[in-house]
């Protein structure tokens, strides 16, 4: 059994009320206020499962539009249903998205406290490496920022430590392998499909660890193909397709070679702006040269090697500067590995200095370095720094001021097309067409020659001739020059909102547009009047 003392149980009751004080005010710093209302909100594709969330609550189904075909726009349904009981509280739209980032914010509290409990479990019994890795990852930004913008980033996060604490335990005590570790990662499959990599590392691990190896090893696998035969079957029952959407959007269409070249693009800016290179040249040979014997050791590792495996075959994501999401879950184990190195090397070289005051506070340096190692700068002047923007803090209020004005100022049918599909979509409440085709089969569906993580198809003549929405935010990838947008749409002018574009022939759908001017979207400016007007 490992204990620690009064002490290290205070530092470790700071280091959790340090971190929360200071998440809540990230949370108060992503809010933003338009015409005298606070609203908090989610990073776009957080406020994408938020709407999806809310059309289950009001009774018309986990779907992006309340009526026509349901989509499975989303590969996190179980977190959608953790949005939807929040929502229930209910709280109005302008602070829906608090709860979430409340919720993430207790989270990443056991996150921390996971960090501190598994240090030891792998190395030797040492409390510190726990609390040096927990320090590490209380100044880790990624982690935070992903968490607290509404991802999912926390609840597989804490998920996945959950899993390994547990399995790491239960081995120290017993030297069986926990059966029940299956069903917490059958509650991350649930919440994350993507999860299934880190348990089927588990289900790998098991091979290796315990007793009846087989045996574990064939319940925990078949529990989780158990897991994907029942999401698949609602899939196939509820959406009319097995996979989700996001799958073909994400995941085919795309030359293989140009999804490698992305993924690697976002490796080597994360080895070269952070301390990485360092860790691989003094942290992984020593963990080789002392601990290969450790099987304990190769469950922590797999399941960052696996993860970053997944990371190369999705292309990464599309987000540069704080670290690809679907790495970050498994950061907190990449940074016990690292201060469990340099703790393992000074306990071989300098083993006297280990036990002194000195070596904890050489353990504390050692944590502070290990957030260095792995730590983007952009994120990590984000995280640290209350005076700098949070993320996407400039898009989301404008797609805020866009959300609300649709609401008040057009008909409940009007139809929208939108790029960024989460915060106006959800603030507006009007029927939506995501133009890249995250909650749109056809589109997710498209053959192209490019790649860019989630944001590689378009097809101007569907959305204009065929899905002939009534309003458009935003014009990207070569809309504003298409014929048929030229032709059939003008651009209105909103003032203290911005620019969209209306269908001429929807014009009607707008009701008492105050401070609305329209022009014709040619590069003149001149004013387009409708006949009647």
């Amino acid at each position: 059994m490992i204990s620690s003392s009064p002490v290290h149980r205070a530092l470790l009751l700071l280091l959790m009320t340090a971190y929360v004080l200071w998440g809540a005010l990230y949370i108060a710093r992503t809010s933003i206020t338009v015409d005298g209302v606070q609203y908090f909100t989610l990073w776009d594709d957080g406020m994408i499962s938020m709407r999806y969330a809310e059309n289950l609550v009001s009774g018309a189904g986990l779907r992006w539009n309340p009526e026509g075909d349901p989509v499975q726009g989303i590969t996190n349904p179980g977190v959608c249903l953790v949005m939807a009981a929040l929502q229930l509280l209910p709280p109005e739209p302008a602070r829906a998205a608090l709860a979430f980032q409340i919720f993430n914010l207790a989270l990443l509290a056991g996150i921390l406290w996971l960090v501190v409990r598994i240090g030891p479990l792998l190395f030797e019994g040492d409390v510190r490496v726990g609390l040096a890795a927990g320090l590490a990852s209380v100044l880790y930004a990624p982690l935070a920022i992903w968490s607290l913008q509404g991802s999912d980033v926390a609840i597989i996060a804490a998920l996945t430590l959950l899993a390994l604490w547990r399995v790491l335990d239960h081995l120290e005590r017993t030297g069986e392998w926990p059966l029940d570790v299956f069903a917490i990662l059958a509650v991350g499959v649930v919440m994350r499909l993507d999860t299934s990599v880190v348990y089927a590392v588990f289900v790998a691990g098991s091979l290796l660890l315990g007793r009846r190896r087989l045996a574990t090893a064939a319940l925990g696998g078949a529990l989780l193909v158990a897991m994907w035969a029942a999401l698949m079957g609602f899939g196939a029952l509820y959406y009319g397709d097995p996979l989700p959407n996001t799958y073909y959007l994400k995941a085919t269409g795309s030359p293989r070679r140009y999804m490698f070249e992305s993924a690697f693009r976002q490796f080597v800016f994360l080895a070269t702006t952070a301390l990485t290179p360092l860790w691989l040249l003094v942290g992984v040979p020593t963990l080789i040269a002392f601990k290969a014997a450790d099987r304990r050791i190769w469950l922590a590792a797999g399941l960052v090697a696996a993860v970053v495996g997944y990371h190369f075959w999705t292309g990464g994501d599309w987000v540069y500067g704080r670290t690809s999401r679907f790495v970050v879950p498994v950061m907190p184990v990449v940074i016990l590995l690292c201060v469990g190195s340099a703790r393992t090397l000074i306990a071989h070289r300098l083993p006297r200095v280990l036990s002194t005051r000195a070596g904890a506070m050489l353990m504390a340096a050692v944590g502070i370095l290990a957030s260095l190692v792995v730590h983007p700068p952009e994120a990590q002047r984000e995280w640290l720094d209350p005076s700098s923007a949070t993320m996407f803090k400039r898009e989301n209020r404008e797609n805020i001021r866009y959300g609300i004005w649709l609401g008040q100022a057009t008909r409940p049918e009007t139809s929208v097309a939108l790029h960024w599909a989460g915060t106006v979509a959800f603030l507006a409440r009007r029927p939506a067409i995501d133009v890249l085709g995250r909650s749109d089969r056809h589109i997710a569906r498209l053959q192209v020659d490019r790649f860019a993580p989630g944001h590689s198809k378009w097809d101007w003549d569907y959305v204009l001739e065929e899905r002939r929405p009534d309003v458009i935010v935003r014009t990207s990838r070569g809309l504003a020059a298409h014929p048929a947008f030229l032709r059939d749409y003008v651009r209105a002018e909103v003032e203290g909102v911005g620019s969209l574009y209306v269908r001429k022939t929807s014009l009607d759908r707008l009701i008492d547009p105050g401070g609305l001017e329209l022009f014709n979207v040619g590069l003149d400016r001149s004013r387009w009047t409708p006949a009647g007007r």
